[in-house]
């Protein structure tokens, strides 16, 4: 990379800096929910179906939030 010393005191910051990145584990992980999403949503499962809304019982709150979570997740890109 830049030739850093294992032992230079060296912050991550300054690192991302000389090469010229920054730091994106963020998007990573959001990229990575919109891809799990649309491969539920192509396949015919009862995954699909839940997420969807289409069986009329009423969830758990825990799944409910969690649901409810991926689908704000998906709408804010």
């Amino acid at each position: 990379m830049k030739k850093i010393n294992w032992t230079a005191h060296v912050s991550n910051e300054k690192v991302l800096n000389l090469v010229r990145e920054q730091r994106s584990l963020v998007n990573v992980i959001k990229q990575r929910q919109v891809n799990w999403i649309g491969y539920v949503l192509r396949n015919n499962c009862l995954l699909k179906t839940l997420l969807e809304g289409k069986i009329k019982k009423k969830l758990p709150r825990e799944k409910a939030r969690r649901k409810m979570y991926l689908w704000s997740n998906m709408t804010e890109r």
